[in-house]
């Protein structure tokens, strides 16, 4: 057995998988933080965005309108919290299929941990 380790920009890659979810958020705790992925819809606008807010002590990233079957996300890392003066932050691509019981989502992801800040 032997060790893999990644990175990408100066990041180091701590943890990538993929779920599937349906009709669902996505929870994580990421170095004792809890952070959650919200799907939801707004009907004033077809553009898809992100709006991150905090709910009882859990960061929710509320993913608007990410409903392409394509697929699409967020490739550069985005920065979510800081922990020993290293930023963590998360990169993610999600597709979306609309199915009987709703919308079903592959949720593809990577938390990425910055390397140590001078100062």
């Amino acid at each position: 057995m032997f060790e893999v380790k990644a990175s990408v920009k100066g990041y180091e890659v701590v943890s990538t998988g993929e779920i599937h979810a349906v009709e669902c958020p996505i929870d994580f705790v990421v170095a004792g933080l809890k952070f959650r992925i919200a799907f939801k819809d707004d009907s004033s606008s077809q553009t898809s965005r992100y709006v991150s807010e905090i709910i009882d002590q859990t960061l929710v990233l509320n993913l608007y309108n990410f409903n392409n079957s394509l697929g699409e996300g967020v490739l550069e890392p985005l920065v979510i919290a800081s922990t020993n003066g290293r930023n963590i932050a998360i990169t993610f691509y999600v597709y979306s299929i609309k199915g009987p019981a709703g919308v079903g989502r592959r949720f593809s992801y990577a938390f990425l941990l910055a390397e140590q800040k001078n100062g």
